[in-house]
Order: structure tokens, then C-alpha cells, then sequence
């Protein structure tokens, strides 16, 4: 019997050395980041690193914390359905990140708070600080389970593992290792994290280019169907 191209591909060993090595290794960090050099046993310490973390890492956290799944599978979806004009939100980033960084970011860095919450209270009082502290926590659970979702339903789509225990196990794990590890846990899994999706997006490109005859004939489909167009 012939199998449907469309079917999900059997789970492999190598599917669960690396799915099971990448668990592994977060869980490592944060137990050692939790329990390193004493532990975290202040809350500067757990929700701010002692504020001694090196800008590096903390950036490639920041980046992996706004890559999520959404974006890693959304993007190339938005793409190929409406074109690149999604692009223009890079126009935006020439005049928005310059605003964050030199006039929003100082202003809490100065102040040496923990959150913009934070500053709410400072700034107005603290009913605010809860009113939109609540808002984000809000907002978050929907995001949150849109991230873990996502990849369960597309893992279950292309291989023989269930969503729900995909589910289950990101879900957990990322609650432990934040929970366990602190900021600094999370930051170096993160870091990790990081180096696996640079790979794993090097991977796609480098094998699609090879299948497509080159990086010119990527572009000329795209421009074909009219993909690249970014102010349509």
C-alpha cells in the first residue's frame, strides 16, 4: 500500500535523541543556575541576575524572547500567502528602536527598577501599577498558549507525536526552568536556545536554495508570483 506524501512521518530515534537532548540541556541550566553559588536566594538575584549579566547574552535572550514560534512558523506562512509586505515593518524599526534606546530604556535603567510596572507606581500610583500589570498577565496567558499550541499542532502535523504531549512537555519544562532558574536560567537557556534556531533556520535555507538551483532562482519564483512585493 502506497503511503500519502501528506501523512505524518514516524517518530525516529534521532527525532527523540535531539527533541530529548534539547529538554535535557535546558533542565540542566536552570537546576545549575538555581543552585549555583548559593542558590536564589534574593529577589535581585532571581529576577535581575545581581543586574551583573553581560549584555550579549541578555540581547540573544531578548531576540529569542521575541522569535517565538508564532513568528518562526507565521512569517514564512504571511509570506508566501500575501506577499513580503510585512517587510515594511522594518521602516517602522529605523525610527522605533532608536526611540526605545536612547530616550525609554536610560530612563528605567537610571532608576534601576525591575519592571515598567514599577515605574507606573512611581510615575502615577500604585491602583495603576496593578490595573496594567493585570492587563499584561492577561494578555500573556493568550500568547502564551498560542506558543505552545502552534508547534504542538505543527509537530503533530508532520511527525507521529501527539499535541498533547508536546503540549505538556514544553509547557512544563518552560515553567520549570523559569521557575527553578531565575532570570539567569532563563537567559542561558535561552542563549541555547538561540544558537538552535540559528542552526535549524541555516538548515532550511542552505537545503530549500539547494533544492530550488540557487539563490537566483528563489528570487525569480518569488518575484513571479509577486512575493516580493512589499508595499502591495
Amino acid at each position: 500500500m502506497s503511503t500519502n506524501s501528506n501523512d505524518p512521518t514516524p517518530v525516529g530515534v534521532v527525532d527523540y535523541i535531539l527533541f530529548s537532548g534539547m529538554l535535557v540541556i535546558s533542565a540542566i541550566t536552570a537546576i545549575y543556575h538555581g543552585f549555583a553559588k548559593g542558590g536564589q536566594h534574593s529577589s535581585s538575584r532571581y529576577l535581575l541576575a545581581d543586574r551583573k549579566m553581560h549584555f550579549l547574552p541578555v540581547a540573544m535572550s531578548i531576540l529569542v524572547s521575541f522569535t517565538s514560534p508564532l513568528s518562526l512558523m507565521g512569517t514564512p506562512a504571511e509570506v508566501f500567502v500575501y506577499g513580503a509586505g510585512i517587510t515594511s515593518q522594518l521602516i517602522a524599526a529605523l525610527w522605533f528602536l532608536p526611540l526605545l534606546a536612547f530616550i525609554f530604556v536610560p530612563v528605567f535603567h537610571d532608576l534601576a527598577l525591575a519592571s515598567a510596572y514599577e515605574y507606573m507606581e512611581l510615575r502615577f500610583n500604585f491602583a495603576l501599577r496593578i490595573t496594567v500589570a493585570m492587563i499584561f498577565m492577561f494578555q500573556s496567558l493568550f500568547y502564551i498558549a498560542a506558543c505552545l499550541i502552534g508547534p504542538a499542532l505543527a509537530i503533530e502535523a508532520v511527525v507521529d507525536f501527539e499535541f498533547l504531549k508536546t503540549l505538556l512537555i514544553t509547557g512544563i519544562l518552560g515553567t520549570f526552568y523559569t521557575a527553578i532558574g531565575g532570570i539567569k536560567g532563563v537567559i542561558w537557556t535561552d542563549v541555547f536556545q538561540f544558537f538552535v534556531i540559528v542552526a535549524t533556520l541555516l538548515t532550511v535555507i542552505i537545503i530549500g536554495v539547494s533544492k530550488s538551483s540557487g539563490i537566483e532562482e528563489v528570487f525569480r519564483i518569488n518575484d513571479d508570483n509577486g512575493r516580493l512585493d512589499v508595499f502591495r
